[in-house]
């Protein structure tokens, strides 16, 4: 089994301690994820650098591939989706995990209302992430459709109640706020916080629903 961008192994680590007999690989681009996951892990996977659109992986040598949030920020994606058909074994499995956005949320549209786009450190001006196709069961279906059959989908929701400055800290971590200025950060900060105070029940907090979308398909014989 091959969790792709497995980043510090926390999904090998459940498969390692389940009752199942998995030989498990993992596979990531960050040197600094990889030295967590294996500290984490020990000799319990198998963990490789590399990248998702050229895996050193022998063709028909994986049952089962595991993506959790990270095949919608890759470039390339046919690329990618070919890598994991050519690893995967005939019959074999991709499962895959990625952001889903279903309808309007108050609480993410006003980050993304505020976020300084134009404001970036100078090496990271215009860089863009990712595929938009992920974002929609049609284009998963279109990616998947060279090499995949029988795809099936489910939307997950995860409800939450928090306060403004925890919804900032999630959101900072997860969108790429690393790539803004210093300045440009801490006034997203302070607008972000301002933004959601009127929002704000009587106990401080807010109501924030996670959107997400689980797929999976086989790999066509």
């Amino acid at each position: 089994m091959l969790d792709l961008a497995c980043g510090g192994g926390h999904l090998l680590g459940l498969l390692a301690d389940s009752n199942r007999r998995h030989t498990l690989i993992g596979i990531d681009l960050s040197h600094g994820e990889l030295a967590v996951a294996r500290a984490r892990l020990g000799a319990r996977a198998s963990l490789l650098r590399g990248k998702a659109q050229a895996l050193a992986l022998p063709a028909e040598s994986v049952d089962v591939v595991a993506s959790h949030l990270a095949l919608m920020l890759m470039d390339d994606a046919e690329a990618v989706i070919a890598e994991l058909r050519r690893v995967l074994r005939p019959g074999g499995m991709l499962a895959g995990v990625v952001g889903a956005r279903s309808w309007a949320s108050p609480v993410l549209d006003a980050f993304v209302r505020l976020y300084p786009a134009a404001s970036q450190r100078a090496e990271f001006a215009g860089m863009r992430f990712g595929d938009r196709r992920f974002r929609s069961e049609n284009g998963i279906a279109e990616l998947l459709a060279p090499g995949f059959d029988s795809s099936q989908f489910e939307a997950l929701t995860l409800a939450h109640e928090r306060t403004p400055t925890q919804l900032w800290n999630w959101f900072s971590d997860m969108y790429d706020t690393d790539l803004l200025t210093p300045a440009a950060l801490s006034d997203l900060r302070h607008d972000y916080l301002e933004a959601l105070q009127p929002m704000c029940g009587p106990t401080g907090t807010l109501h924030y629903d996670e959107h997400y979308r689980l797929f999976s398909a086989r790999a066509r014989a």
